[in-house]
Formats: structure tokens, sequence, C-alpha cells
């Protein structure tokens, strides 16, 4: 339903790749779920280890997934 290899896929859920914003959103549509859901379950025990990861997602990122990631954030910090 995804449109994406089942290897990849598992290697999402394996914590082995890091997947794009739109596969989230395209995982969160599938599942019938929050986004925050599975965000829920994504978590690095190190603060210095999730900022290098939030960090990694914003290089990927473009304009239009910036925009809706900033957009996400204000609503997460209540801003």
């Amino acid at each position: 339903m995804m449109e994406i290899n089942p290897k990849y896929l598992s290697s999402i859920e394996r914590g082995k790749e890091n997947p794009t914003l739109n596969t989230l959103i395209s995982l969160a549509d599938n599942l019938e779920v929050d986004l925050g859901e599975i965000f829920s379950v994504l978590h690095a025990e190190d603060p210095v280890a999730s900022k290098e990861m939030i960090l990694s997602v914003l290089d990927r990122a473009d304009e239009k997934q910036l925009n809706m990631i900033l957009r996400m954030l204000l609503v997460i910090v209540g801003r």
C-alpha cells in the first residue's frame, strides 16, 4: 500500500534506515494513525543523539518538508 520495497520497510522497523518525512506520513496514513503516534516510539536515549537525528532529518528535507517540520515543531512546543 505504501509503494515501498518490503525490505526497506523492514529496515525502518529495525532502526537500520532513516525514513523520509514523506515515508513517515505515508506510513501514518496507511496505518490510520496520527503522525505523532509514530514519533512517540522513535527516540534516542541521549539528548545529543536526538539533536543529531533531528539535524540529519533537516539536512535531507526539501523546502516543502522544512515548512511542514517547522509547523509541527511549533505545535509540539506550543507556540
